[in-house]
């Protein structure tokens, strides 16, 4: 029973974080492949994948987006040649803008989430463990937390727009 409560409670959650969030427009789905070194999109209407940015050629490894659905930007990470980028384009990956950061505040992306109605984005720095936050042109970055041992690799995150809290 108290299984059940709890996974009501978060598809509860869930359901209203997304009634809360702007969805994001034509009802793409985005992602990066830190593989092929790639991000890409396609319509949840069906279709062929539709290549943004191809870092192939620079060994660049992009990882964790996020959709900004109020100004109609992706936003994700960049690891390239031990340089970290918060990399900030278009819904169709043009005017793309990379702004870096010393290895000291961060070294590394493992997610990213957008606080679209304050201006915010997060992410998680595995290398220093923690999670960092800065405005949503990457200007002001602040460390949120250190997780320290309690976790050692934080890895996901999501921003409750309702309740106004990230979770990890």
């Amino acid at each position: 029973m108290r299984r059940v409560a709890l996974a009501l409670a978060l598809v509860g959650l869930v359901l209203a974080a997304q009634l809360g969030r702007a969805q994001p427009p034509a009802g793409w789905l985005y992602w990066t492949d830190s593989e092929y070194y790639t991000v890409s999109r396609m319509s949840l209407g069906g279709g062929s994948p539709e290549l943004l940015a191809d870092y192939s050629s620079q060994y660049a490894a992009p990882r964790a987006i996020a959709v900004d659905a109020v100004k109609e930007r992706i936003t994700y990470g960049l690891l390239e040649q031990g340089s970290i980028y918060l990399v900030i384009a278009n819904l169709d990956g043009s005017d793309s803008v990379r702004h870096s950061f010393p290895s000291a505040l961060t070294f590394g992306i493992n997610a990213i989430a957008l606080d679209e109605s304050r201006g915010y984005v997060y992410w998680t720095d595995p290398y220093h463990r923690q999670i960092v936050r800065a405005s949503r042109d990457a200007a002001d970055p602040s460390i949120v937390l250190v997780t320290g041992e309690a976790l050692h690799e934080p890895t996901s995150l999501a921003w409750d727009p309702v309740s106004g809290r990230l979770y990890w």
